[in-house]
């Protein structure tokens, strides 16, 4: 299924081979890991690991096993009200959780000429960790952009960076030639902005660096445009 580009949904989650039928890890399906969709859904409600000596509820098996099998999507609690009692119990871990799935990207650092010419290619590195425990598996289209004064932006760039290439727990620094052609003469800020389709108006994923503007882009740093 993985090769005909189908992800994978396993039940039984945090349960154990006399009831799941496995081992309830998530390790039955890490094979589709980085390369399709993995979807967890627990044994039953979170309700029924309370107090049950039979499958009982551990939050380090909980974390190791997303370190471990990576899953894209937790059901989070069962049926009813489920999901919101879980929530009401286990505020804490559900947040650290959620942070863990998927890709979770930061920029870390960016190197650039503060002053270009309109027109002419430049050089501009950005270094961005995935601190996450999986790659991105949806499209990405990555951008560079001079925003203005209005932040909006005046000017992009579509780089050849592939997002799908930041893989979990690395860091990688991204170094395309960018052309601003069309960009007036002036002051601006560089920015990045990450897009599922490349006509999309703005940008789609958010990253974990703080600032995002209201045009969905993370502001890089300073940067001028002068003439040619």
């Amino acid at each position: 299924f993985v090769d005909n580009g189908v992800g994978l949904r396993l039940d039984g989650i945090m349960g154990n081979h006399p009831l799941a039928g496995h081992s309830g890890d998530g390790d039955k399906i890490a094979f589709a890991i980085d390369r399709e969709p993995i979807a967890w859904e627990f044994l039953g409600t979170y309700r029924s690991f309370e107090n049950n000596n039979r499958k009982p509820w551990d939050d380090e098996r909980f974390i190791r096993n997303i370190k471990t099998n990576k899953p894209n999507y937790i059901g989070m609690g069962q049926w009813g009200d489920d999901a919101q009692y879980m929530l009401s119990k286990k505020p804490g871990l559900i947040r650290h959780v959620a942070n863990m799935m998927g890709y979770h990207f930061i920029m870390t650092g960016a190197t650039y000429t503060n002053t270009i010419q309109a027109g002419v290619e430049t050089e501009i590195t950005v270094t961005v960790e995935n601190t996450g425990v999986s790659t991105m598996l949806t499209p990405c289209t990555v951008k560079l952009a001079l925003l203005g004064k209005n932040g909006a932006p005046a000017s992009t760039c579509t780089t050849t960076w592939n997002a799908h290439d930041l893989m979990a727990g690395t860091t990688t620094t991204l170094s395309p030639r960018a052309i601003f052609a069309e960009a007036p003469a002036g002051d601006y800020k560089l920015a990045i902005g990450l897009f599922r389709n490349e006509t999309d108006p703005k940008p789609t994923y958010r990253m974990e660096n703080k600032g995002m503007t209201d045009a969905g882009f993370y502001v890089i740093g300073d940067i001028k445009i002068v003439a040619e």
